[in-house]
This record gives structure tokens, C-alpha cells and sequence, in this order.
């Protein structure tokens, strides 16, 4: 079989179910803006819907769709217990927790992700995830997992969507069943192998880079907080600007990447960047936010920063412009 992902991307949860079945399988990196494979293939014509995951089986055939896909994993290791038997009370449940993370977790946070959207829609669906994941942290009381004490697809899928609420600065922690739930997970030697060749990408990103994703977990630098973590995050190593704005990194330290690297938008109209979005490059140039007459901070255009220090943007992001 052949998995069909994107580094950070939604295909990690069945990523994580092929390996927690034992099954034999190939990676195949997908470059989501380019829409295209390692080997210049067009993704296109491999999967129409142009996403990740895709999943190719010996057969020929190809299954799309996450919740599809870890189920198709699941029943082909039938020993490993990764869901209930089709047709029985528990598959239904199991079908009812894919379910709910599609629909009310995993969607909620595709605007998120979005430079088209406002910071007041943003923080619309930001309200809206948190009371969904209070109601995942209430149906975990006293449980280990989703479906009681035993692992199953649906875990490999919400620990997914909780990697990204930490990427995108969730705060959980008065959440202490989901909480306990995203470490008990993580600790899974398959989740924890998942992850390893995610973030490396099967060995094609730069030792710089995976100390990068490593060393804060895959966010900015700027993002620490202290005089001391200020200092500290210079002598970080920079990833390199291809890493980046390829999709290595998630939300909006990917699409500021993404908006450096194609500032016009293909013909779009000028993008703007969030001041925490700007950080990392005002900083390497020495510069602060902009602000308007009243003091408070404003956003400013991607265009603006890149034209502002262009040289030193490209020092930044370790390398010159795609």
C-alpha cells in the first residue's frame, strides 16, 4: 500500500494506524500548494480531490477520505484490534467518534488555517473548537481512550487534531482528561514513530530543519516568551525557506511563509500579515511592529516586509526564495 501525505497534515492519523496495524507500507510526500509528487508526478491525476491522505491499495484501487481510510486500515489487521467488528454496537460508536472529529473538529479548523479570514472569524471558530473539545474532555472521564481502555482508530485521528490545537496555541490545560489523553497517546511507540518520520520527512528535510521542528516544536522561535527565551531563540537553527513554505509547519507560521514566498498571490489581492505572524522576520531585521496613530498594532503586508529587507529575509529563512 502506498500513503499519500503531507508533513503536519491531517495524514498523519492514518499514517499513525498503518503502523499501529503492523501493516507494509510506502510513503509518498505530496507538495499541497504544487499539487505535485517528489518525482515532479502530478498528485492530480493520482487523487482528483487533491488532497491528503489517499491511500493506494495493491489492488489499484484508491480510498480517499481519513475516517474511510483508518477504516480500511483497521479491518485488513483485524488481529490488532484497531476497531470493533463491522456491524456491531461498538463499530458504530467508533463510526460515531469519526464522525464527530470530521465534522466538528477537523473542519472547524480548516478557517483557521485560511489568510483570507478576519482575526474576529478566526476567533469565532477558535470559541467553537474550545467547546468541542470541553465536550471530547467530559466523554474521557474515566477513560483511557475513546472507546474505553483499549486503542482505536478514532484515537490516532483526535490525537491529530489535539497536535494541532497545540501548534495553534490552544490552551487546554483546564481540560485535564484530554490533557492526560493527548500524553498517554503521544507516548505510543507507533504514534511516537509516526511523528519522527513525519517531521523529518522520510529523511528529505535538512538536520538544520529537523532541529528546528525538534527544538520548539515546530513553531517560531518569537513565539517564546522572556527576555532569557528571547535571546535564546537566536541561536536556534533557521529553517530553511523551502521547509517552510512548503507545508512543514502548520497554521499561521506555514501561511506567513506562504505569503513571503508568493507575495502577490498568484494575482490575488495583497495578503496581510498578523503582527505575531511578522515577528520572526522584524526580528531578524531589527525592526518592530507597525502601529497605527492610536499606538495599538496594525497588521501589514507581506509585500511591505519582503520589499522592506529582502536581503535579510532571505538570511532569515536560511536560503534564497523558491
Amino acid at each position: 500500500m502506498k500513503l499519500y501525505y503531507s508533513p503536519g497534515a491531517c495524514s498523519l492519523s492514518p499514517h499513525i494506524a498503518l503502523l499501529e496495524a503492523g501493516l507494509p507500507y510506502e510513503l509518498v510526500k505530496v507538495d499541497l500548494r504544487a499539487k505535485k509528487l517528489e518525482n515532479g508526478d502530478d498528485y492530480w491525476k493520482v487523487n482528483p480531490k487533491g488532497q491528503v491522505p489517499a491511500l493506494a491499495l495493491d489492488s489499484g484501487e484508491l480510498v480517499t477520505e481519513g475516517p474511510v481510510i483508518v477504516q480500511t486500515i483497521a479491518d485488513r489487521a483485524k488481529d490488532r484490534a484497531l476497531a470493533p467488528a463491522p456491524g456491531s454496537a461498538e463499530r458504530y460508536k467508533l463510526l460515531e467518534w469519526l464522525n464527530f472529529i470530521t465534522s466538528e473538529l477537523h473542519k472547524n479548523f480548516s478557517p483557521l488555517f485560511q489568510p483570507a479570514f478576519s482575526d474576529e472569524v478566526k476567533a469565532f471558530f477558535r470559541d467553537r473548537l474550545m467547546g468541542k473539545f470541553k465536550y471530547v474532555d467530559s466523554q474521557l472521564a474515566g477513560h483511557d481512550y475513546l472507546m474505553g481502555k483499549d486503542f482505536t482508530v478514532a484515537d490516532g485521528y483526535l490525537f491529530t487534531m489535539l497536535a494541532w490545537a497545540e501548534r495553534m496555541n490552544f490552551d487546554l490545560t483546564g481540560l485535564p482528561n484530554l490533557t492526560a489523553y493527548k500524553a498517554r497517546v503521544g507516548a505510543r511507540p507507533k504514534v511516537q514513530e509516526a511523528l519522527a518520520k513525519g517531521r523529518t520527512a522520510e529523511g528529505r528535510v535538512s538536520s538544520a530543519d529537523s532541529r528546528f521542528l525538534q527544538a520548539d516544536g515546530g513553531r517560531f522561535p518569537s513565539r517564546l516568551a522572556g527576555d532569557r527565551e528571547k535571546r535564546d531563540r537566536r541561536s536556534l537553527p533557521r529553517p530553511s525557506f523551502e521547509t517552510l513554505a512548503s507545508g512543514e509547519l502548520l497554521g499561521d507560521d506555514a501561511l506567513f511563509c506562504h505569503k513571503i514566498a508568493d507575495p502577490h498571490g498568484e494575482g490575488a489581492a495583497k495578503p496581510r500579515v498578523s503582527n505575531h505572524e511578522a515577528m520572526p522576520l522584524l526580528d531578524a531585521i531589527g525592526d518592530s511592529p507597525p502601529r497605527n496613530g492610536e499606538g495599538s498594532s496594525r497588521s501589514c503586508g507581506a509585500i511591505e516586509l519582503a520589499s522592506r529587507a529582502p536581503r535579510q529575509a532571505a538570511a532569515f529563512f536560511g536560503g534564497k526564495r523558491p
